[in-house]
């Protein structure tokens, strides 16, 4: 500034100064300038280039200056809060206050609020309002103006309840004031936990609201959803009976919040209610049974009433309370039916995917019992197939829901598992074929052979047969659909395997997945003690984990210091009971209930800090900036909180993380105990540092309490899971019981069926008996014609398999399609539909189970009655057995056989090198021998084929007893093939040698040859 300007500046302060001696007060103020105000304090000078503030405050409508109110000056560069001369001013009759000097510093930035009233005397005049933006001061005058609107004061009453939390706590609320028609004109709107509220001063349960307007009040309530594991928030609104609220200016109102919070989670909980039972038709059209998730959800309907009409009379924090504690349950009740239906739908149509394979099967099964031509079994199976797909879509309720949600994975899976099974039962066969011995009938020709003959059996006799094939059907019908082993979702306890310290009931939020707790409720106990008759009701408080340190224990002498990893908050007298924390303190004393910062560390971590009992220490709440002092109360024995035990069966302690993720308890080095008046005190000065979201020192994590002898102790136990969601764990005597939602296997409907399995076999027993008598000359003949006692039994085993397989494969479809009939017509058989695909299976295998039981006695009979011998196997040793083998089992020409290798151009000449190799390793023995080794070159012939042959003989046995065969290994390459060929052909230099000599070469030969498919890679790339 020049000194022509310092001259026309001084000049007009004196002129305004002398001005205003002379003017009446109301003309002094009409406009904004470097004058002198009335601040209700003094008057300050500005002195130039000094920072100052001159804010002008008038009414909204009318314009006219607000006289006595209030600014609120805010300094963000600082941590301390405004008061009255130092960021509290108040306006003059003109409405104008000025600011200058010490509390206003150039750099800083300033935020600025105005209002008109006393929040002590619960009394305002004007609702406040902030400057648009906050303010930077630099030298000079700012000039500022705030509109303040007409307003009237409310006050909220007592806590908010909200079903979806636990309990009924204070909690993050924020409150908004809505207009029914918008104002030109700012002013703070918003109220409860939100920062304009910390820097007015105000109570979190006032607002502040324009006069002479209709509003209501919106409130989003924030709280920690159990379910989703995040923080979740419920909005609902604060009105007149439906209709918005009017106040006059200066006027006050007193609203209770669990009338209106109540009102919302009822509303919540009918739509959920409504969201269920819709869900429950949806379920029960697309064929799912929900008869108890139906009654469960009548009873829900009868509480929701209830609440309803309570919440019509209710006043006191009692009734709001007995309101809340039933919606609560209701709400419980409705999610764990929302669970279930929802597994039962994960369920159907996991399992619907894989009961296609099992239809294939019973269609290949059926195909092949009604015809033995291959073609018309496979036209038959494919046509029953697509018959029991149909079924299964309209039977099946996980078949129902996968076609309709994902047609194209359904019938994928359907074309694979139908191709699957059709290429096993017809396409294996025809390139597996089993080796075989020239005149020695191998099982599978036996078998093919006994199954044949039972089919026609059972053909034969249509109408018999079919009777019994039909009450194997009836049985199946009835196991399918009248009993029940299924996986059930509810409330399940489980045996752990540990000793507890003592007799309670623990509860707590584990999660076995992360292996870390989740936090309880604040409110808990005092919810719990309402719906269970519970005494010594004590909770624990620890640090959620962490891999840092969360204090640090200082000698203020030394200034030697310790990182505690782990904070457990107890209670000195209650916890005791439970898991005699007070016998690990070595040296020093117990905690007591009222002492504030009584302090329990290890020995070691006291010798460490050059510390003892009764020591002062000074403890940093590391990341809060919070410190204070404290007194160590007593040291523990590492050892003796090593043998610690909690009422779950774990190590008491904190847990931590460690750098590579993983988590452990926290040894006892890093731990420090506290009792709970410690930890609330440490709490409430982290509390009062942070505006908003102050971090948690420590966090509820389990509730542990003794039940009255006569309790029952599993209802007990599933009210606390179905209300909180949370773990329960019963100690009693030597036992832990673990009580928590999972699924579990019920059986259900078994002794209903022993009569009328009983039945089928007495029935399948008498008609095979039957038919043995009938079938005397059949079975003789057989016997005669060579075939041994085991044959003939399994002649009868077979057909009663056939019919297990073809009753099984009938009574599964049947018994899906009569249970689908039953509930359809609105009856409840008590058990539960059969979702899980191994269902099928299980009826399939009890058939033929059944069936081949019966047949036991019968077909042991025949073997008695008509063979020979009551010896029905003869046993010899093994060397007699092959040497009779060997007398028998002879061949007299050539056999050729198909060699499982395929060779590219490329590998050809390599395989005839290694052949060749491996033939000559064989040239020196002495009990086998190979001899006469010839390659031929390769030739091609009139068709256009490559062929390689490499000749060889093969003696076997000692000199004396020497047997001589001729070989040829041919690799042969077809004009339409990419690559060759192997084979090889054996011949007996005398006929009637024995055949095992030759399966002697055969194996040989396999041998070298599969040496050679696993190792070709080094082969060819000449390591060998």
């Amino acid at each position: 500034m020049n000194a022509m300007d310092r001259r026309k500046y001084l000049f007009f302060l004196l002129f305004s100064i002398v001005f205003s001696l002379f003017l009446p007060v109301e003309s002094s103020l009409g406009d904004f300038g470097p004058a002198h105000v009335e601040t209700g304090l003094n008057v300050n000078i500005i002195e130039q280039g000094s920072p100052s503030l001159s804010i002008k405050v008038f009414d909204a409508f009318s314009n006219f200056p607000i006289s006595n109110a209030t600014v609120i000056i805010w300094n963000l560069n600082v941590p301390e809060k405004p008061r009255v001369g130092a960021g509290v001013y108040f306006t003059d009759e003109n409405g104008v206050c000025v600011v200058s000097g010490g509390y206003l510093q150039i750099g800083h930035i300033y935020r600025v609020y105005a209002y008109k009233g006393s929040f002590e005397r619960n009394m305002v005049e004007y609702v406040p309002a902030r400057y648009k933006e906050d303010i930077a001061m630099f030298g000079g005058l700012v000039n500022i103006s705030l509109a303040l609107v007409p307003g009237a004061l409310i006050n909220l009453e007592e806590a908010v309840y909200i079903v979806q939390s636990s309990t009924p706590e204070e909690r993050y609320i924020a409150v908004r004031v809505v207009l029914d028609k918008p104002l030109n004109y700012s002013f703070v709107n918003e109220y409860g936990s939100s920062p304009d509220v910390f820097y007015l001063g105000l109570s979190k349960k006032t607002v502040i609201v324009p006069s002479g307007v209709p509003f209501k009040l919106e409130a989003e309530v924030f709280y920690f959803s159990k379910e989703r594991i995040a923080i979740e928030k419920e909005t609902f609104y604060i009105d007149n009976n439906s209709l918005p609220f009017v106040m006059d200016q200066g006027s006050t109102l007193t609203i209770k919040l669990p009338i209106h919070s109540l009102r919302r989670s009822l509303e919540y909980v009918k739509s959920l209610w409504l969201k269920a039972s819709s869900t429950i038709d949806e379920a029960q059209r697309a064929g799912f049974t929900v008869f108890s998730e139906r009654q469960m959800l009548t009873g829900v309907a009868g509480e929701v009433t209830e609440a309803e009409s309570l919440l019509l009379g209710a006043s006191t924090k009692e009734d709001f309370e007995k309101v809340w504690l039933i919606l609560r349950k209701s709400f419980g009740e409705l999610s764990f039916i929302s669970t279930v239906i929802q597994m039962k739908y994960l369920v159907g149509k996991t399992n619907a995917v894989y009961l296609s394979g099992v239809m294939a099967v019973f269609s290949v099964v059926l195909g092949s019992f009604f015809f033995e031509d291959n073609k018309r079994k496979l036209i038959l199976s494919i046509l029953i197939y697509m018959a029991f797909i149909a079924i299964l879509y309209a039977t099946h309720p996980g078949a129902h829901v996968i076609i309709g949600e994902n047609l194209n994975l359904f019938l994928q899976s359907a074309i694979i598992s139908l191709a699957a099974v059709l290429m096993v039962v017809f396409g294996v066969p025809r390139v597996w074929k089993e080796r075989s011995i020239e005149g020695e009938v191998s099982w599978r020709s036996a078998l093919s052979i006994i199954f044949s003959m039972s089919k026609r059996q059972i053909r034969r006799k249509r109408i018999r047969n079919s009777l019994v094939i039909l009450s194997v059907c009836v049985l199946i019908l009835a196991f399918t659909s009248l009993t029940s082993v299924g996986t059930v979702y509810g409330v399940v306890s489980e045996r752990v395997n540990a000793s507890p310290p003592s007799d309670g009931v623990l509860i707590n939020r584990w999660n076995a997945s992360s292996n870390v707790f989740l936090p309880l409720g604040l409110g808990d106990v005092d919810v719990l003690s309402r719906i269970v008759s519970a005494y010594n009701v004590t909770v624990r408080l620890k640090n959620l984990p962490s891999s840092k340190p969360i204090v640090r224990i200082m000698n203020p002498k030394t200034n030697d210091n310790w990182l505690i990893y782990g904070v457990l908050a107890v209670s000195p007298t209650k916890e005791p009971t439970y898991t005699k924390i007070h016998e690990s303190v070595a040296g020093g004393e117990y905690l007591s209930e009222d002492g504030y910062y009584e302090i329990i560390v290890e020995s070691s971590v006291a010798e460490r800090l050059n510390v003892g009992v009764n020591s002062n220490v000074t403890l940093e709440i590391i990341g809060t900036g919070i410190t204070v002092k404290a007194i160590i109360k007593g040291v523990m024995s590492r050892e003796k909180y090593d043998g610690l035990v909690d009422l779950d069966g774990k190590p008491l302690g904190p847990i931590r993380f460690l750098a590579d993720g993983s988590v452990r308890r926290c040894n006892s080095t890093e731990v420090m105990i506290i009792n709970l008046k410690t930890a609330e005190e440490i709490q409430k000065l982290i509390d009062a540092r942070y505006i908003l979201q102050a971090p948690r020192f420590v966090v509820p994590s389990e509730i542990v309490f003794q039940l009255a002898k006569g309790e029952n102790v599993e209802n007990i136990a599933k009210s606390i899971i179905l209300f909180f969601g949370y773990n329960v764990f019963v100690a009693s005597g030597n036992s832990i019981t673990y009580y928590h939602i999972g699924s579990y296997l019920e059986v259900k409907g078994f002794a209903e069926i022993i009569t009328p399995l009983v039945m089928v076999v007495l029935n399948i027993s008498m008609v095979m008996v039957n038919s043995l008598y009938e079938r005397r000359e059949e079975i003789k003949i057989l016997s005669m014609l060579g075939l041994n006692p085991t044959h003939i039994r399994l002649t009868f085993l077979a057909e009663a398999t056939i019919i297990g397989m073809v009753g099984g494969s009938v009574g599964y479809m049947s018994g899906l399609s009569f249970y689908r009939l039953i509930t359809f017509l609105g009856q409840d058989l008590v058990v539960r539909e059969k979702l899980e695909w191994w269902w099928s299976a299980l009826g399939f295998a009890l058939a033929i189970i059944i069936s081949l039981i019966s047949a036991v006695r019968p077909a042991s009979l025949a073997v008695r009655m008509y063979t020979p011998s009551k010896v029905e196997k003869l046993k010899i040793s093994e060397k007699e057995r092959t040497a009779r083998r060997e007398e028998i089992f002879r061949t007299y020409q050539a056999r050729e056989l198909s060699m499982p290798v395929k060779l590219l151009p490329s590998e050809k000449v390599f395989f005839v090198n290694y052949f060749i190799s491996s033939l000559r390793e064989m040239s020196t023995s002495l009990i086998e021998r190979v001899e006469n080794i010839e390659v031929l070159p390769e030739i091609e012939d009139s068709r256009g084929r490559l062929t390689t042959a490499i000749k060889f003989d093969y003696r076997v046995g000692p000199p004396e007893k020497r047997v001589r065969l001729k070989n040829t290994l041919t690799v042969v390459k077809s004009p339409d093939e990419e690559y060759y060929r192997v084979r090889l052909s054996s011949e007996p230099e005398t006929p009637g040698i024995p055949e095992s000599m030759m399966e002697r070469v055969v194996d040989y030969v396999n041998d070298v040859i599969m040496y050679w498919v696993k190792n070709k890679d080094r082969i060819v790339g000449g390591k060998v």
